[in-house]
Order: structure tokens, then sequence, then C-alpha cells
């Protein structure tokens, strides 16, 4: 399931930067369907990671206050709280109007080496 997340996270960020320049011509539905795959997509791969995750911690981390599933919230908001300080920064950075394309290149940066780095240790991950 994350491999089919992964790829609709592409698509969902394609359909999103279709309705930027040279793609003018293309509907509002383009990128409101974008939008959506995005999103549903980008929610479906943190549940499956994240349960991934609890999954391969260390049995030693099941007991006590900081166990598997307490850590397993902590990342997932670690990465909500990096994803908003990104946003922020380029915010303040960019402005309103060019917000969106100011946050596609980082994004795809790092969708890229997330991917790279799911792909090549997914056999170790699911084993």
């Amino acid at each position: 399931i994350i491999n089919v997340m992964m790829v609709l996270v592409l698509a969902g960020g394609a359909g999103l930067l279709c309705y930027q320049p040279p793609f003018d011509s293309t509907d509002v539905i383009v990128y409101v369907a974008g939008a959506s795959v995005f999103f549903l997509a980008n929610n479906l791969l943190e549940a499956a990671t994240m349960s991934l995750l609890s999954k391969k911690m260390p049995k030693t981390w099941a007991a006590g206050v900081l166990n598997s599933g307490f850590l397993t919230t902590l990342t997932g908001l670690g990465g909500r709280v990096l994803g908003n300080a990104l946003v922020s920064a380029l915010g303040s950075l960019a402005g309103p109007r060019t917000l969106e394309d100011a946050l596609m290149a980082p994004l795809l940066i790092i969708w890229i080496f997330t991917g790279v780095l799911v792909f090549s240790i997914h056999s170790r991950l699911t084993a």
C-alpha cells in the first residue's frame, strides 16, 4: 500500500502543477482533483507508515511511558511541525500569492529523497 500511495502522491502533485503555466488551459477540476488525491494519499501514506513504524520498533520500547505508540505519535507530530515551519518560512519570504509555487520545489526534493529511501529499504521494513 505504501508504494501505491507514493505513486498517488506524485499523481496528485502533478495535478496541482498542471494548473500552473504553461498548462493554464486546464480546468479548475484538474486542480481540485489533484489536491484531493494529494491530500488523501498523504493521509493514507502517513497511516501506513506510522503503523509500519510502530511494528518495527524494538520490543523493549513497548513498555513504560515512552512506548512505541507514543514515539510513533511524536514522529507524526514532528513531521507536522516541520511542514508548518516550512509553510510559514516560505510564506513570509515568497508572500501569499506565490506560496504554492515556492512550496513545490522543496516538497518535490523531500518527496524524491523519501521515495528513494523507502524503496531502497522497503524489503527490510516489511520482512
